[in-house]
């Protein structure tokens, strides 16, 4: 009769019991399926991104374009109205600093001149006896000048007319020699003058006979 107790006990012995699945392997299969996973999301998100490049209205890309580039002709226009504004300002300034370094020089339009009238004077020559008849015109600096020249009109003419007579033709033969009679002329009349100098001095006629 204990024969079927000992093949109970045989059952009870042969029947295992399921083993359980280390820790380290579940870690790892999570780890990779959660890797799996964002890369999928990530790879969705690409394309769809990807769509939306793709299906970008045209028209719209063409409007940004010409926004831009109207906004450049925008600026280059009104870059070229300041240019435009500062040449003007410029040419208002007349005399004043251009470039630096350099001094724009005022040619007066309308300039003082004061005509001293005919001037006839023996010139020292050993071979010749020549005579030079000339004319002469005073630029003047400012307007009250004139008052001190009418006053003193014949003083200045003697000033004048005892230095020509000084000369020899040699002097004044070549133009060089004009101009230096020229500045030399300058000089004494601005020496004999109290209330302001003469800016130039002119030859409006010079004839040697």
């Amino acid at each position: 009769m204990e024969q079927p107790n000992d093949e109970k006990k045989d059952i009870t012995e042969t029947v295992e019991t399921p083993k359980k699945l280390p820790l380290k392997l579940i870690i790892i299969g999570a780890s990779t399926l959660a890797v799996i996973i964002i890369g999928i999301l990530i790879w969705l998100l690409f394309i769809k991104g990807h769509s939306k490049e793709e299906t970008k209205d045209p028209h719209a890309t063409e409007k940004e374009e010409g926004s831009e580039q109207h906004k450049e002709k925008k600026e280059g226009v009104e870059g070229e109205e300041g240019e435009g504004k500062e040449k003007e300002e410029g040419k208002k300034e007349g005399g004043e600093k251009g470039k630096e370094g350099e001094v724009k020089i005022i040619v007066d339009p309308f300039p003082l001149i004061y005509k001293m009238g005919d001037f006839a004077v023996n010139i020292q020559d050993p071979m010749l006896k020549r005579h030079l008849k000339t004319q002469i015109a005073l630029e003047l600096f400012k307007e009250t000048l004139k008052n001190e020249i009418k006053d003193r009109f014949p003083e200045i003419r003697d000033v004048i007319l005892l230095f020509l007579s000084t000369k020899k033709w040699s002097d004044i033969e070549s133009i060089e020699g004009k101009l230096e009679l020229k500045d030399e002329l300058i000089v004494k009349i601005n020496k004999l003058l109290k209330t302001g100098k003469i800016r130039n001095l002119y030859f409006t006629q010079f004839v040697v006979e």
